[in-house]
């Protein structure tokens, strides 16, 4: 079956950014992010078969330290909330400071249902003022009881790659 043009273009684009020389250490001016994928349907976390897998591994391996890449299912919303708040805790007093909200960008990214998933889990995080810098929702389908279409006001940058044509399609 041939991809579609947007799938081309995003399969083209991961290419150039995945193909890359890695960053030499002293040239990185990366600021410490949180980069969190939901994988879609039943999929699990850490299989390899799927790109929202691989993508955290190639983040992790390219930028180290700077970054936390982790992938989660997409009915882990409870589990990956726990996770970012703990990470975002810096002095493990269990309360999160303005100044700790703020120290690390967050960019979530998901597929099909991993992909309504973003926004849920940005709702979840705008609920305790935690701001996110990036979401990427590619071919995203509507879980149900899930608005996978308005972006909350705590993000400020998101896009959405969507399929026109195949069994599924993405929401536009």
């Amino acid at each position: 079956m041939p991809r579609s043009f947007d799938a081309f273009r995003l399969a083209e684009t991961l290419r150039l950014v995945c193909s890359r020389k890695p960053i030499e250490p002293a040239n990185r001016e990366i600021r410490k992010a949180i980069i969190l994928g939901f994988v879609g349907g039943f999929v699990k976390r850490d299989d390899i078969n799927h790109p929202e897998v691989l993508f955290a591994t190639y983040l992790q391996n390219r930028y180290g330290s700077a970054v936390r890449a982790e992938v989660f299912g997409n009915h882990e919303e409870k589990r990956a909330v726990e996770d970012t708040i703990r990470r975002l805790d810096t002095d493990n007093d269990g309360f999160l400071t303005a100044v700790e909200k703020e120290q690390v960008k967050i960019i979530l990214y998901g597929h099909s249902w991993g992909a309504s998933q973003t926004l849920a889990f940005a709702r979840d995080l705008q609920r305790r003022s935690i701001p996110v810098s990036l979401i990427i929702q590619i071919d995203s389908v509507k879980k149900f009881g899930q608005d996978n279409r308005t972006v909350p006001a705590n993000v400020a940058k998101a896009v959405n790659f969507y399929q026109r044509k195949g069994l599924t399609r993405g929401q536009p």
